[in-house]
């Protein structure tokens, strides 16, 4: 269940703020479906009972573009897509030279809050792309937006917030963790179906996150590393790649 009610963070600090012009190239952009403008007095379901958040943040790391011919392949995933994009499956990008496929910009936002922002530019090796993969891993000191999220400072996902047992009695609980955590999703039209073709430079690809589902089927009274894992989980699972090539 989701109902939002009054202001309590500026939605302008949310989001990051779109950068200035960047040079020609596939517009990578971050949006969150049908969001909210602030979390006062949201309620999600979970199977513990209905959850209100004070804070969540999230850090965003990075978006690879995977060819058709690699998602074509039985094997492809993890262990090919490592390979073959430069992706390590814990901190893809750290320490190395990323994939001409990836984009990788670090930063932070509110989870469910604040409209569609551009993540970044890129372009792109001139191939067929079916799927996209998106990754979050934990926040830095430059990461963007981080002085506007320091709660997930040194983490991946920040959530605080209480639920309501059987009883109607709320409980504090706090859920962190620095672990990274990503997922190859197919690109689709903005109608929904399957998109397989060359991405020329205009494109836009908007990654559509539902925050709604983050505590599906999950117990909050956990609150260990399992759990925050589901987090993320739940929301790679119920996000949608779309892709606008003109117009």
């Amino acid at each position: 269940m989701i109902a939002a009610a009054g202001l309590l963070v500026p939605a302008a600090a949310a989001a990051p703020q779109d950068p200035g012009p960047a040079a020609p190239g596939i517009v990578i952009k971050l949006a969150w479906k049908d969001p909210i403008p602030d979390l006062s007095g949201v309620e999600f379901d979970s199977a513990t009972g209905p959850v209100r958040l004070d804070k969540a943040a999230i850090t965003n790391f990075s978006v690879a573009l995977v060819p058709c011919e690699e998602t074509s392949r039985k094997t492809w995933a993890p262990a090919a897509l490592h390979a073959i994009l430069g992706i390590g499956p814990a901190r893809a990008g750290h320490g190395g030279t990323p994939s001409p496929f990836q984009l990788v910009h670090s930063a932070a936002e509110t989870i469910g809050v604040g409209g569609t922002w551009t993540f970044g530019t890129i372009n792109l090796p001139d191939t067929e792309y079916c799927a996209a993969h998106y990754l979050v891993v934990r926040a830095f000191s430059g990461s963007r937006a981080i002085d506007t999220h320091p709660e997930v400072r040194g983490l991946t996902l920040a959530l605080d917030g209480s639920v309501r047992d059987g009883g109607g009695k709320w409980t504090r609980f706090r859920i962190l963790t620095p672990e990274a955590y990503g997922r190859v999703i197919p690109l689709t039209t903005n109608e929904g179906k399957p998109f397989r073709g060359r991405l020329p430079n205009g494109a836009r690809l908007t990654l559509i996150r539902d925050f709604r589902s983050i505590f599906k089927k999950l117990d909050v009274s956990r609150r260990d590393a399992k759990t925050a894992r589901q987090v993320l989980r739940n929301i790679m699972e119920h996000t949608v790649v779309e892709v606008l090539v003109g117009g």
